[in-house]
């Protein structure tokens, strides 16, 4: 394994690492402060792994970060059916959107961070007889 995709491995573990502690001390805060239902503090802490992890996708294989993304999604869906019921109803509506919005940020953003990476090539741009 080279030097340079171990670091990469390492930064992606240290970053779940990260997440998971933080979704833990949420949820305990959350639960010290007797605050119904302490599960509540799942959706913002699926949020920002949502708006995060796009940006280091670029990091796994392909296939694991669809994945990734996948599972993130189904994760959000899955924490906000505690918000249904908030705000008179709307949250039936509202929480399904943001995922679908959220998701296809991380879609987005995953592919403008791989076309970033692709290397630059002028003659992509120029017109057919045109010098450089």
């Amino acid at each position: 394994m080279s030097p340079a995709r171990s670091t990469e491995q390492l930064v992606l573990r240290c970053y779940w690492l990260v997440c998971l502690a933080g979704t833990i001390a949420a949820v305990s805060v959350t639960a010290a402060n007797n605050a119904p239902p302490a599960v509540a503090a799942l959706l913002p802490c699926g949020m920002v792994v949502m708006l995060t992890y796009p940006w280091l996708s670029h990091l796994e294989p392909d296939r694991l970060a669809r994945r990734h993304i996948l599972w993130l999604t189904a994760a959000l869906l899955l924490s906000g059916i505690v918000w249904f019921p908030v705000w008179w109803g709307v949250g039936f509506v509202a929480v399904p959107a943001l995922v679908a919005v959220l998701a296809g940020y991380a879609v987005w953003v995953r592919a403008a961070v791989r076309q970033a990476r692709q290397p630059f090539e002028v003659r992509d741009y120029l017109e057919p007889g045109e010098e450089p």
